[in-house]
């Protein structure tokens, strides 16, 4: 019967994908949105920036380990909260990176000191490769809203105003993730276009949101977005 018919393939969209609510990122690296990390988005509490302990630590390039309620990073014992950290704490542990805020955009935003070279660190290297190549990088205050499909995570990212011409979404892989490596998935208006794979991605034409997914593997997710 039709309506059976309607009614299973209704189900079994439900079941296949689920929907979070919209969630304000709250990190930036360089021009690079920090979008989603398994363990949680980073998130402002007490007036503190909170992030994921492990994605955190890959990306800034910093050996931390649990040790009880603490995360024992270099000499230090930082205390943890859920999985989380301050991320004050982490970018302390290295002298060359600086931590400033955004009060336009409400985002805590990771940089270098001047004539600092750092690029075998993953977030310095996607914003060499990926996010200085923006023509003009949006930077202000994004939101994001996360679902969940077969084997995929899907991303609208809405601006606040701002229109945008194009998105790319790299997702972080440590060593021993399929690689012996660190590895870089690209997805998006920046991934390479081969002849035997084109890069069909249609841009995200003007409009205040845009939409990509990535694979649900990913320790973490950056996004570089091109403003209109």
């Amino acid at each position: 019967m039709p309506w059976k018919k309607s009614f299973l393939l209704a189900l079994l969209a439900a079941t296949l994908t689920s929907t979070a609510t919209a969630a304000h990122v709250a990190v930036r690296f360089g021009s690079l949105h920090w979008i989603d990390a398994q363990g949680g988005l980073p998130r402002v509490q007490a007036g503190r920036v909170l992030v994921p302990l492990k994605p955190a630590c890959n990306l800034l390039g910093l050996t931390c380990r649990v040790q009880g309620r603490s995360a024992r990073v270099g000499s230090r014992l930082i205390p943890l909260q859920d999985g989380f950290v301050p991320l004050r704490a982490l970018v302390a542990e290295n002298g060359g990176y600086t931590l400033t805020y955004d009060n336009v955009a409400h985002v805590a935003v990771v940089g270098t000191l001047p004539n600092v070279d750092m690029l075998a660190t993953p977030w310095m290297q996607a914003n060499n490769d990926w996010g200085v190549h923006l023509r003009s990088p949006y930077r202000g205050p994004l939101s994001v809203r996360k679902t969940r499909e077969a084997g995929r995570l899907r991303y609208t990212l809405s601006t606040h105003g701002s229109g945008l011409n194009e998105m790319t979404l790299l997702s972080g892989f440590p060593p021993g993730w399929g690689a012996n490596v660190q590895s870089l998935d690209v997805t998006g208006a920046q991934r390479p276009s081969l002849p035997d794979n084109p890069n069909r991605d249609p841009g995200c034409r003007g409009q205040t949101q845009c939409t990509g997914s990535v694979g649900r593997e990913a320790l973490w997710v950056l996004a570089a977005l091109d403003a209109k």
